[in-house]
């Protein structure tokens, strides 16, 4: 299952000058793999060529072929979850 990547959410607060700015699922894996020791085990391994399968892309998030890597943190497991089930 793949969930839908979204660009950032930006619009207008109350009439006023300000930006409701809104993280996107991709970013918040990659803010969880900063703080997963697996993914942080898998980065090193990809350094040093012993972890076939995997990348690190531009922005520094860890992929295993066409699948991002999903850091072990409840919030973003929920969140994938809830996606998954609520799309068509």
């Amino acid at each position: 299952m793949r969930a839908k990547i979204e660009q950032p959410n930006i619009g207008f607060v109350n009439q006023t000058m300000g930006l409701d700015i809104e993280p996107t699922l991709e970013q918040e894996i990659h803010k969880g793999q900063l703080e997963d020791e697996k993914v942080k085990e898998i980065v090193d391994n990809v350094a040093l060529g012993k972890a076939p399968g995997f990348r690190i892309d531009e922005n520094s998030t860890l992929w295993f072929g066409k699948r991002i890597r999903v850091p072990k943190v409840k919030t973003i497991q929920d969140t994938i979850l809830h996606e998954a089930h609520n799309s068509a």
